[in-house]
């Protein structure tokens, strides 16, 4: 039973190479898993609903459409604590049984199937936080050390990823916008601050122009406004500029593909450090180096490749606050 709850999980949180399928593929076949059976429970009248699950031919506007009526009315959570049962009482009667291999492997596979050796979102906000602020002290205190701004080059892929996150599980696209659009106006006076006030604008301007690429691209079924917001965020001089949004776009495009999400984030990086470092006059002010550093990025999926879907411990406005707040004190340094 519980394996059974934890496949109609995956089915919405999962990975394909993880499923052994494409993600939603049972929604798609018009399989009512445990998710789409308690949404149907939980709106017994609506119709617009029930014609929508029916269709066969769900693009990934209206698969996503239906994901957020499922997290905003919590059913994962409700179905991934059912799940969290049904492995207690297998762990409770394996215990029962007298010390022996099988007992061993049941119950290590009991233990990896509920998740519990992976990551949930809020530990990957937390790596993606001490390594941002490694970054920043790095540059601002200790800028001729080098394996300050290697660590910290981890932080930005880790937030591309949590932004693609948030954005399957807001409940309001909108309001998330907002959010992010608000906190980037709070933090640009400490990024000035901590950086100079000729750094350009932080980087919750670029998540925010991520999140509207992404959302439009899936709207219309169509590249170009990716295009567009990434020039913009160039023209502006956002931090990571049209790299920052490209990479937000190709994590969210190819998130359920990892080995292929981590080859086309190999070759953004290669086009946009590795060869622009080499064709591209660099700044006089800076050093070489820190332009060919950038691909240790990439070993920030790691981290992204253990990502159970859970959301963890849910302080929302941690990084939110986070941000401005280490800013402001290391501009008062």
């Amino acid at each position: 039973m519980a394996f059974q709850i934890q496949d109609d999980l995956l089915d919405f949180v999962g990975q394909e190479k993880e499923l052994g399928k494409p993600v939603g593929q049972d929604i798609r076949q018009g399989i009512y898993s445990l998710p789409v059976i308690c949404l149907l429970e939980n709106q017994d009248n609506d119709s617009q609903l029930k014609d929508l699950l029916a269709s066969r031919n769900l693009s990934q506007d209206r698969l996503t459409a239906i994901y957020r009526q499922i997290k905003d009315r919590e059913i994962l959570d409700d179905v991934s604590r059912l799940s969290k049962r049904y492995f207690s009482r297998a762990d409770s009667f394996l215990s029962k049984l007298p010390p022996c291999r099988a007992r061993e492997v049941f119950s290590s596979w009991a233990f990896r199937m509920n998740g519990a050796d992976k990551m949930t979102s809020f530990q990957l906000k937390l790596i993606a936080m001490t390594t941002m602020l490694v970054d920043h002290v790095g540059a601002v205190i200790y800028p001729d050390i080098l394996g300050y701004r290697i660590i910290g080059r981890l932080a930005f892929p880790l937030f591309a990823f949590l932004i693609t996150e948030g954005y399957r599980q807001t409940s309001s696209y909108k309001i998330y916008l907002l959010r992010l659009s608000i906190f980037s106006v709070i933090s640009q006076y400490p990024f000035w601050l901590a950086f100079g006030f000729d750094s350009g604008l932080n980087i919750f301007f670029t998540l925010a122009l991520g999140l509207l690429a992404i959302y439009l691209a899936d709207h219309y079924q169509d590249f170009l406004p990716v295009i567009i917001l990434a020039g913009f965020a160039e023209l502006i001089s956002t931090d990571y500029g049209m790299f920052g949004v490209l990479l937000i776009y190709l994590v969210h495009l190819y998130r359920d593909e990892f080995n292929r999400m981590l080859l086309y984030l190999a070759g953004l990086y290669g086009a946009f450090y590795l060869l622009g470092g080499l064709l591209i006059q660099l700044p006089g002010d800076l050093n070489p180096l820190h332009y060919y550093i950038q691909p240790f990025a990439l070993l920030s999926f790691i981290f992204i490749k253990y990502y159970n879907g859970s959301q963890g411990l849910g302080i929302k406005y941690l990084f939110y606050l986070f941000y401005p707040l280490h800013l402001l004190l290391l501009g008062m340094i």
